[in-house]
């Protein structure tokens, strides 16, 4: 049968996936906004493959509503100064 992975309209259905006002979540937390894979950096969101990151978008002010990728333990351990690893193709996304 093989892994095929799992398509991003499934994820949702698979996991439960928390929901969070974007403006909450620390740097390094990785977020799914209309069908895209997030990672928070600074005022900007760098949007995720598995060939990288791509150039950042600017980030919304304001509540906007966003699905949490991230483990609810990790964003704790996040929000209390743990400083996660980027990969280099995230540009100067900042942390901490």
């Amino acid at each position: 049968m093989g892994n095929r992975g799992v398509a991003p309209a499934r994820y949702s259905e698979l996991f439960f996936l928390d929901e969070a006002r974007l403006d909450t979540l620390p740097d390094g937390v990785m977020i799914e906004r209309d069908g895209l894979a997030l990672l928070i950096g600074g005022e900007a969101l760098h949007p995720w493959s598995f060939t990288g990151y791509a150039a950042a978008l600017p980030k919304p002010s304001g509540a906007t509503r966003v699905r949490v990728l991230t483990p609810r333990s990790v964003v704790r351990a996040i929000a209390e100064g743990l400083v996660p690893q980027i990969h280099p193709s995230a540009g100067a996304c900042r942390t901490g």
